[in-house]
């Protein structure tokens, strides 16, 4: 009698089920894609449910379109850099107040960095700024068309021409000192450029000085010589070696000659004695710079 019984109402309630209405047969569960004001923001697969009203304490988003520079930054970047771009999100603030956390550049103002420089970290495979940062890598996560579409928004639409509350205006950098027989070269303003794509030849076996100086009123930069084809996998080896390394693999095979890691207005310079004749390439090896800050060196007989 207790198994007619048991059988009995679980036939019941399928047949209740099956009138149900909705998606679902019944609709006893609690799905985000049934509210509509998050309808926008799933994959397009169910619809919400006919009559269904939104939430009233939940503001609807501003556009169903979510490949805007706008919403792309606010979703991935700002609970870190904060929706100012200036490096003061919940996420990295409670990093610092709790667990000590320090970014490698502090603060990590996005506002200050070209485009170029901002889709050369965003397109970084690995941690770009080394193993020992928290900012994951974004190559995998975004399109290349959305990469380019965070950068654009925060170089022209939260970028500022005045420097952040606290904090000096760049100053021009003072002149070096003439080193005679040098080969000068100097970082092209704050963009992501030497000044010059080739540097004047060589001959092989005679000892090169290359001063290089840093005239950028916000980015780091240094000057590495290394055979050409080679570039890509020294900047690479050099994300995994860090800040504390000036962003160089020590011991590098593929490292002929560097200057330091140079800060805004420095000079430094590098000696070495020419190598075998051929092309050879010069770039900067800071996260991201190295896409587009790199030369030719050619070495004659």
């Amino acid at each position: 009698m207790r198994t007619f019984a048991f059988l009995f109402v679980s036939f019941a309630g399928l047949i209740a089920m099956a009138c149900g209405q909705g998606t679902y047969p019944l609709d006893i569960f609690y799905e985000m894609h049934y509210q509509q004001t998050y309808k926008s923001g799933e994959p397009p697969r169910l619809a919400g449910v006919e009559g269904a009203v939104p939430v009233d304490w939940v503001p609807a988003p501003k556009s169903t379109s979510f490949n805007t520079g706008q919403h792309l930054f606010s979703v991935n970047c700002s609970i870190c850099h904060g929706q100012d771009a200036k490096g003061r999100g919940p996420v990295l603030e409670k990093m610092r107040e709790s667990y000590g956390y320090t970014p490698v550049i502090d603060p990590p103002d996005l506002t200050r960095k070209p485009k170029a420089a901002i889709m050369g970290i965003l397109r970084s495979v690995t941690r770009p700024f080394g193993p020992d940062s928290v900012m994951p890598p974004f190559a995998k996560l975004l399109t290349s068309g959305e990469i380019e579409a965070i950068a654009e928004y925060i170089s022209t639409e939260l970028a500022v021409a005045a420097p952040p509350t606290g904090e000096p205006a760049a100053t021009k950098a003072p002149a070096a000192t003439p080193v005679p027989g040098a080969l000068q070269i100097s970082a092209d303003g704050d963009n992501l450029k030497f000044d010059q794509s080739q540097l004047p030849e060589v001959s092989t076996g005679t000892e090169v000085v290359v001063v290089f100086s840093n005239v950028s009123g916000i980015n780091q930069h240094n000057w590495v010589l290394v055979p050409s084809g080679t570039k890509d996998a020294v900047a690479q080896r050099g994300v995994t070696a860090g800040p504390q390394n000036g962003w160089l693999q020590p011991g590098d095979p593929d490292v002929i000659a560097s200057t330091d890691l140079l800060g805004p207005g420095e000079t430094g310079e590098a000696r070495f004695i020419a190598p075998a004749p051929g092309t050879y390439q010069f770039l900067c090896s800071f996260p991201g710079h190295g896409a587009t800050m790199f030369g030719d060196f050619v070495v004659v007989p």
